[in-house]
């Protein structure tokens, strides 16, 4: 970032910047400094997105297939080898659970849910309708108990639409609880509450006068009917429409901002703005830092990027390692299922055969469902 790109309040000869137009000089820094990260960091995740799916998905979904292979090839020793009913339940857990690790990273044909379908209790299909009722509770218990907020679940299924409709009711209803509680609140408001309020209108009122006067300052200069330059003529027009739609909205921050582009072109000028104006400036200032904060976390926890959610606050070197790690580990996992396939496939010794089967049990975890439904 350049210092000729941040709008700066220079002290002229010997004058001393007040704390207001340093304050102002901290701010402009900040925003320029924010919006910069905001572009890097979504250039930084989109470039390391990339490089997952060209290397890690693949190989991820190599080995869901072979993961499947596996379970089908150990199901058919079921044919060859005669084993115990105790044996014969610790084949079902591993076939269960190598089906289940392959459908966090594929989705089943209809070939495979069937294979799932005759080893598991619960079809394929009623899992997940069972998990996504589980997690529609969870989450309305989790509303219900954080915001005091009765939701129906029904009405949101998981598709975009769903969602933003679930986060427009749920900005609905937060709203009414909000209102709610402030009418059951009002008491005798202390002198200090009173003071608050009356600074508030008072701050309020002169945003409202500042809008009308920026509008006109910036008519006066980029009014295009005074410019005989077409290029430029055109981008006054162009910029005139942002104008007018931002005085229409009372469009405070995006009026200021012009501003500042347009009529302020000069750094030197900077030091004519009234100590009120500046204060409405460094208020705007502060409101628009703490939007770019806001749009810095949701890029970062952004959900396309959940498969790299582990590299959002790290350095692209680090992130980059870590992939590569990821790749090394999957061929890793790639090499050992191609063994076991074999060893299954090939071996006419049940010893070799529950050796594996063995070992397997004794690694394996319980099936989380909430981990395979985050894949969808």
């Amino acid at each position: 970032m350049k210092d000729s790109l941040v709008l700066k309040i220079v002290a002229k000869e010997k004058n001393i910047l007040t704390k207001n137009q340093q304050l102002f000089n901290k701010l402009t820094k900040s925003i320029v400094k924010l919006e910069a990260k905001i572009v890097d960091e979504n250039d930084k995740l989109l470039r390391l997105l990339e490089l997952y799916a060209n290397k890690v998905r693949p190989l991820l979904s190599d080995n869901a297939n072979l993961k499947l292979k596996l379970a089908i090839s150990l199901a058919d020793t079921n044919d060859r080898i005669k084993y115990t009913k105790k044996q014969k339940e610790n084949i079902k857990d591993i076939i269960i659970d190598l089906c289940n690790d392959a459908f966090s990273d594929i989705e089943p044909n209809e070939e495979q849910e069937a294979f799932y379908d005759k080893w598991s209790q619960i079809s394929y299909q009623d899992e997940l309708k069972s998990q996504t009722e589980r997690e529609k509770e969870l989450l309305a218990h989790t509303i219900n108990s954080t915001f005091g907020i009765d939701l129906n679940m029904d009405e949101f299924d998981d598709s975009a639409e769903g969602m933003a409709k679930l986060q427009s009711k749920l900005r609905e209803e937060f709203e009414k609880s909000q209102e709610k509680d402030s009418k059951s609140k009002i008491k005798k408001k202390t002198k200090k509450q009173i003071q608050n309020e009356q600074d508030l209108e008072e701050k309020e009122e002169l945003k409202n006068k500042s809008v009308r006067s920026i509008y006109i300052s910036l008519v006066k200069v980029l009014h295009p009917d005074s410019e005989t330059d077409i290029k430029l003529k055109y981008e006054k027009e162009e910029i005139m429409k942002k104008v007018t739609l931002a005085y229409e909205k009372k469009d405070l921050p995006t009026l200021l901002k012009l501003e500042m582009e347009w009529v302020f072109k000069e750094t030197e000028q900077l030091d004519k703005i009234t100590d009120d104006k500046l204060k409405i400036y460094i208020s705007v200032l502060n409101e628009r830092i703490n939007e770019l904060n806001k749009e810095l976390f949701m890029t970062l926890s952004h959900p396309k990027f959940s498969e790299i959610s582990d590299f959002s606050h790290v350095p692209e070197v680090v992130g980059d390692k870590g992939i590569k790690s990821q790749i090394k580990q999957q061929r890793r996992e790639n090499k050992e299922l191609n063994n076991s396939i074999k060893l299954i496939e090939t071996s006419t010794d049940k010893k070799n055969i529950m050796d594996f089967i063995d070992d397997y049990v004794d690694n394996l975890s319980g099936f989380d469902m909430s981990d395979f439904l985050d894949y969808f």
